[in-house]
Order: structure tokens, then C-alpha cells, then sequence
């Protein structure tokens, strides 16, 4: 009593006990000194309030700290490890099965080794000075992971917040299997540095593949999109097709969270595809936006014969309680339907979700002679709808092969299963798929997305901070990203698989590209043998900021720029007074291919095009080398003839045009006195500078000399008028 801190100099050894260390009213309890370390052993330890260990924490069962100010001088070891509330420091290593951090600030010194999980929530955070290992990862929604060097997960992680990597050079976070993902939206991962590699390493597709559809595969489809065959990508080549064009359906390149799909219109006209082999489907998986509800409209079955998975209503698909009867695929089965890892789930209509069915006994309607994904049955219940992904097997798979074909499609497309049997699951496609995770690159890094050669990896979003380089270093040659923001001299590298040929190497951005405001580099200029194209997919967006120097684009070293379809351009001011009207958006000495016609230009208040040019936005492929905006002029009013830009017209612009007189004006000036921009500074062009001498902001305060100037004795009969236009000076092509 009246001690502040009571201090037991010796090790506790309770054998296989349990032992509880807690201290109240304000004291605090201290197990030997700094400089004397102290063990304690136990069966099961649990310390509450402030109690300092000066040496090791072990038990053979599990440790919890709860609410405290604790300091732990050497290591923490045991089965489970629970830390809630307070603040904890420790000394040493972290090692046991599973590690929960609920919100306490838990700082480690030493490297944490979890065979299992690490779970950091409730406002957590959890902070390894040396790195961590685990099997699996979750950090919950405002909860932070924060690690300062080497981390590698072998399993999956769960994303809410943030989860923050500062690794210096060498050093690296390792994901060993494809699930980065989380119940909230955006997840982040921020790097400093060093080396980030996420490994596919789920299980193998089940066997009894009947067929394999992605809508970012083996779609053969026209002009106008309009899909004619789909291809299974599995080994059995069970391709879907349709000859009729009144029956094609659409592909669209956003259809679901970003990645692609096939639209079925439900007009009533039949559009379908169809697969001619007869086959006796027993698992259905399909990724697949509802866009219109119930109406019994079925989204895949035997072709005409009232047979296979249909919608009930609004709410639920046909299914044990919802109205389901022999023709429904999984009839007989109260455990039949899955949506989203919930057995008899509810689906919403307009929301992109997981339907998985297992054919029940009462469904004799199988083998399939014809089978119709779209139409189902000929009585005006055409499915409304996206679908992205299908897999269909010849056997009923096993609750944990069902799992894991639900995760790995939860995790590709971004859907919500956390707490359901598909959290956490997944299968080897070859393919890491990180659709909604954000990542943040602070400086140089490696991130190592190690796929099969000729699969298809997903990012969210990447975002590369100025004078900063990300190398994505990965097998495969498609590599697609929701977003990518470019900062100023920022570098985007991308390698390639041994033996790939150069210009096969291509990154999709699907959503916004955001670029300008300083010259950026897709591409690598140190490798010569690696060929990088850039394209925008159909619908994407660029935004782009004018800076100052008009010199500002995106160089794609050795590949090609391709907008493929629609695009919009966003302009914003980046304080680009000096901005030319040709606007360099990207450099690529290998070609472009693009639609203008297909190109929407939105300009901040203020901005306009260039009345002397025709008023219209115009995008070339120019000097075999540039992609240009031309013709656009800021919000600065400028009277024609004021050629250095300073808003008013005086003897300063006649002197810059006498210089320029008689001459081809070939964009190399700052300054361009080729007003009516035919590409040469002749009379007409003295025609604008004198109609508007002395006129501006400011008042010029002296009358002009035109005796050096020749003038032609038909300059009297020409009607000039003192109109103020918008124009920019203009780098010309």
C-alpha cells in the first residue's frame, strides 16, 4: 500500500496452470527489472491493466492482455494470442497459431511468426518492426497493419483500411495465394519500397469441368459487339455459339465491377447462346447481375424445355421454399442454392452476386441434349442481365471444392462474402486477381504478381507518387488495372515471361487513367526487348491536368496506344498557362489505333476551342509519334496579335512578328504570330495584329511603327474587326 509499482524480481513457472497477472487501483505490477529479464510459463497466461514482463511470455495454451499499458521485454509465445484494448509493446518475437489485435496499439520489435491468422479490428493496430509470417491475414475496417520490412502471407488477406508495407530496398511483402480482399471498399495497400509479390497458390480447379466461360476470354464478337461464340476455356472445348444476329447478345466491357461480361437485353427476342453437345451437368457456378427480377426468367438451361435455374421473384431464385418444382435445376435439394456462400440466399436485382446450384434428385430433366445460357424456355422469360464467368461440372463437388470455386470468383470480382462459407476459399487459376485493391506506391518498388504465362492479371487501382517507379514483374503478359494515376516523372515498368516476344507485353486500364501535369514513362527504356502497349478499354476515362509546361505526356516506350471504343476526356487546370493548343497526351513511336469519333472532351468553366480552327475539339496521331488534343484554348481571354502573352497588343508582339515575317512558322518559337494558323506568318496575319493594336488589359501607351512592315495596297479593303476571341499560342504538329 501507497506504492506506485510493485515489482516481483523472479521468473513465475505455473507448469501447466493457468496464470493471471493483473493490477488495480493505479499500481503496476513488474515482473523483474529492464536489466534483469524475468520469464513467466504457464499453461495459459492472462494479464490485465499495467503489468510489465521484463522477459519471455510463453504458454502452451493461449495469452490474453486486455485493457493494458503493458510492456513485454522479451517474447510472446502460445496457441492463441488475444490482445483487446490498451497499448502493448514487446521486446521480442510474436509466435503462435492465431494473433488477435482488437483495439489495442500492439507495437513488436522482433519478427511475428503466426502459422494461422493474424486478425487486427476493432480499431487496431498492429506494427512489426521485423516482419510477420501468417497463413492468412485480416485487417478489418478502420484497423491498420503496418509492417517495416519483410511480410509474407501465405494464404489470403483480408483488407479493410489500410494495410501499410514500409520496406526499404531488398526487403519484401510476400502474398503466397491470390485473395486480397475485404468487406470494405476501397482496400489499400501502400508500399515504400522493396518488393510486393502475390503468388497464386489456390488449389486446382476441381475435376468434372464441363465447361469454363469468362467473358474476358475467347468471346468472338463483331463491330458492334455482338457476341456470335463463346469459348470454354477448359480442356473439353464445350463452346457456346449463336449464328442468328437478332439472337446475339452484347459484350460489354464493364459489366461486372470493372471486368467484362455478356448482356442479355430479356426483350423477348430470344437472344441466347448455345451449346450443341449434349452434356449432364450436376454443379452450376455463374457470376451474374439480375438487371430485371423475377417473371421466372431463367438464366441457363436445357434449350426450350422449361428446365434448369430461373428466377423466382424479386428476391430469390427458385429454390426449396420459393416456389421451385421439378424443372428447377436444383429441385429436391434444401440445400441446393447458394447465393453469395449463403445457402438459400437472397439475390438483388442491379447488384453483381455468386448463384451456385447442385442438381437435386426430383430434377430428371438431364442430360442437357441443347444447352441455352439466356433464353431458357420459349415463353417470354428471356433473361435480363450481365453474366461474367461460368463454370458447369459433371459432378456434385464437395462442400470445401464448392468453396473454393465460390471464393476464387468472390475474390476476382469484388463480391461480399465475409462470414460465409466462401471467405477465404479459392482455386489455382494461375491468375493473382486483386479487382479492389488499391495500390499506393510512395517509392521505387517491385510489385511480383507471379502467374502463369497467358493468364490474365487484375488490379484495382495503382497510383504512382512523382519521381517514383513501380515494376510489375510478372509472367503474365495481361495485366489489367481499374485505375491508374501517373505522377509527375513517375515510371510504370512492366517485365515479361522468358521467351515472350517484345510488343506482347499490354496493360489495360478499364476505368481512369490519370495523367498530365509532368512526363511520365509506361514502359522501360532500359529494356529494349520488352515491348509494353497501353490501351484504354471501351467506356474509360482520362484525366488529364494542363500544367504549365505544354511538354506533359505519358510515354509508352516501345509499344502501341490503343483506345479501344468509347473514352472521355477530362481536362483540369493544373495552372497550364503555357499549355500549347496541340496537348501531348501520350508518345508512342509504334502507332496508335483510335476512334475520335468516339471521344468526348469535357473541359472546365471557361474553356472553349479555338473559334479560328472551326470551334471543334480534334484528336491525331501526329509525326508518327504523338497523340494530340488540338485546338483547345483555356479561359484566358487573349486579343489576337498579342503574341508574348501578356493580354495586351503593343510594339513588344509587332517586334516578334517583323522577327518571324515572310517565314513558315514551324512551332519551335514560344511565341507564334501565325494568328489565322495556316501554318506560315504572311500578311493576313498583320491583318489581325494591326485591327487589334493598343487593345488588351492594359492600354498600349504608344502608337505602333508598320513602316518596316511591307503592306499591300489591297490591305485598305479589308474589314477587320476589333472582336475578342479565346485562343491559346499553340505548338503546332
Amino acid at each position: 500500500q501507497g506504492l506506485a509499482t510493485v515489482v516481483y524480481d523472479g521468473d513465475i513457472n505455473a507448469g501447466a496452470n493457468a496464470l493471471a497477472l493483473s493490477s488495480v487501483d493505479g499500481y503496476t505490477l513488474d515482473i523483474g527489472t529492464p536489466g534483469t529479464p524475468r520469464n513467466v510459463t504457464a499453461g495459459q497466461v492472462s494479464i490485465a491493466q499495467a503489468v510489465n514482463v521484463s522477459g519471455d511470455v510463453s504458454a502452451t495454451g493461449n495469452v490474453d492482455i486486455v485493457d493494458g499499458a503493458t510492456t513485454i521485454g522479451g517474447g510472446v509465445s502460445g496457441v492463441d494470442l488475444s490482445i483487446a484494448g490498451g497499448s502493448v509493446s514487446v521486446g521480442g518475437s510474436v509466435s503462435g497459431a492465431n494473433l488477435d489485435v482488437s483495439g489495442a496499439a500492439v507495437d513488436v520489435a522482433g519478427p511475428v511468426t503466426i502459422t494461422d491468422t493474424i486478425q487486427v479490428r476493432g480499431g487496431g493496430s498492429l506494427t512489426p518492426a521485423v516482419g510477420a509470417s501468417t497463413n492468412n491475414l485480416d485487417v478489418a475496417s478502420t484497423s491498420v497493419f503496418d509492417a517495416t520490412v519483410p511480410v509474407t502471407v501465405t494464404g489470403n488477406a483480408q483488407l479493410g483500411t489500410r494495410l501499410q508495407i514500409s520496406a526499404g530496398a531488398g526487403d519484401s511483402f510476400v502474398l503466397e495465394g491470390a485473395n486480397l480482399s475485404s468487406s470494405v471498399a476501397p482496400r489499400t495497400l501502400t508500399v515504400d519500397g522493396g518488393t510486393v509479390t502475390v503468388v497464386d497458390s489456390g488449389g486446382d480447379i476441381p475435376s468434372g469441368l464441363l465447361y469454363h466461360l469468362d467473358a474476358a476470354e475467347g468471346v468472338t464478337k463483331d463491330g458492334s459487339n455482338r457476341v456470335s461464340g463463346w469459348a470454354d476455356q477448359g480442356s473439353a472445348a464445350n463452346d457456346f455459339v449463336q449464328a442468328t444476329a437478332a439472337k446475339q447478345p452484347l459484350w460489354i466491357a464493364d459489366g461486372i465491377n470493372g471486368l467484362p461480361a455478356i448482356q442479355f437485353s430479356g426483350a423477348n427476342n430470344n437472344e441466347e447462346l448455345l451449346l450443341n453437345t449434349e452434356t449432364d451437368p450436376r454443379s452450376f457456378f455463374a457470376v451474374t447481375t439480375a438487371l430485371t427480377g423475377g417473371g421466372l426468367r431463367g438464366i441457363w438451361g436445357e434449350q426450350g424445355a422449361d428446365a434448369g435455374i430461373r428466377l423466382n421473384d424479386a428476391n430469390w431464385y427458385r429454390s426449396a421454399g420459393h416456389g421451385s418444382d421439378g424443372n428447377d435445376f436444383a429441385n429436391g435439394d434444401a440445400n441446393g442454392v447458394s447465393v453469395n456462400g449463403t445457402l438459400l440466399g437472397q439475390y438483388v436485382v442491379g447488384t453483381p452476386h455468386i448463384i451456385a446450384e447442385v442438381k437435386g434428385p426430383n430434377h430428371t430433366k438431364t442430360p442437357y441434349t441443347v444447352t441455352s445460357i439466356g433464353e431458357y424456355f420459349d415463353n417470354n422469360r428471356d433473361y435480363h442481365g450481365n453474366v461474367a464467368e461460368m463454370l458447369v461440372f459433371d459432378r456434385i463437388l464437395t462442400a470445401q471444392e464448392a468453396n473454393n470455386v465460390g471464393g476464387y470468383l468472390a475474390a476476382k470480382y469484388g463480391i461480399d462474402v465475409v462470414g460465409t462459407s466462401y471467405e477465404g476459399q479459392s482455386i489455382g487459376t494461375g491468375s493473382p486477381n486483386l479487382p479492389n485493391t488499391n495500390v499506393i506506391v510512395n517509392s521505387d518498388t517491385t510489385l511480383g504478381l507471379t502467374a502463369e504465362a497467358g493468364s490474365t492479371v487484375v488490379v484495382g487501382g495503382v497510383t504512382i507518387a512523382d519521381s517514383t517507379k513501380l515494376t510489375i514483374d510478372s509472367d503474365s503478359t495481361d495485366l489489367r488495372l481499374t485505375n491508374l494515376a501517373l505522377g509527375t516523372d513517375s515510371m510504370l515498368v512492366s517485365t515479361k515471361a522468358v521467351g515472350v516476344a517484345a510488343d506482347e507485353v499490354t496493360i489495360t486500364v478499364g476505368g481512369t487513367l490519370q495523367g498530365g501535369n509532368g512526363v511520365a514513362l509506361v514502359g522501360d527504356y532500359e529494356e529494349d526487348d520488352v515491348g509494353t502497349d497501353l490501351t484504354l478499354a471501351d467506356g474509360s476515362t482520362l484525366e488529364w491536368t494542363l500544367g504549365p509546361d505544354p511538354d506533359n505526356y505519358i510515354n509508352v516506350d516501345g509499344g502501341i496506344v490503343t483506345i479501344d471504343g468509347a473514352l472521355t476526356i477530362k481536362l483540369l487546370d493544373g495552372g497550364g498557362s503555357l499549355a500549347g493548343e496541340n496537348v501531348a497526351l501520350f508518345s508512342t513511336f509504334f502507332g496508335a489505333s483510335f476512334d475520335p469519333t468516339q471521344i468526348t472532351i469535357e473541359a472546365p468553366a471557361g474553356w472553349s476551342w479555338d473559334t479560328l480552327v472551326g470551334g471543334e475539339p480534334d484528336i491525331q496521331y501526329i509525326d508518327d509519334e504523338f497523340i494530340v488534343l488540338k485546338n483547345l484554348s483555356t479561359g484566358i481571354v487573349v486579343v489576337p496579335g498579342d503574341t508574348n502573352g501578356d493580354q495586351i497588343v503593343d510594339d513588344a508582339d509587332l517586334a516578334i512578328f517583323k522577327a518571324q515575317f515572310g517565314g513558315d512558322w514551324n512551332g519551335v518559337a514560344l511565341e507564334d504570330p501565325d494568328y489565322d494558323n495556316d501554318g506560315d506568318v504572311d500578311i493576313d496575319d498583320f491583318v489581325v495584329l494591326r485591327a487589334n493594336f493598343g487593345t488588351g488589359v492594359v492600354p498600349a501607351p504608344l502608337a505602333p511603327d508598320f513602316s518596316a512592315t511591307p503592306e499591300p495596297a489591297t490591305m485598305s479593303l479589308l474589314a477587320i474587326g476589333g472582336l475578342l476571341v479565346v485562343r491559346r499560342r499553340r505548338r503546332k504538329a
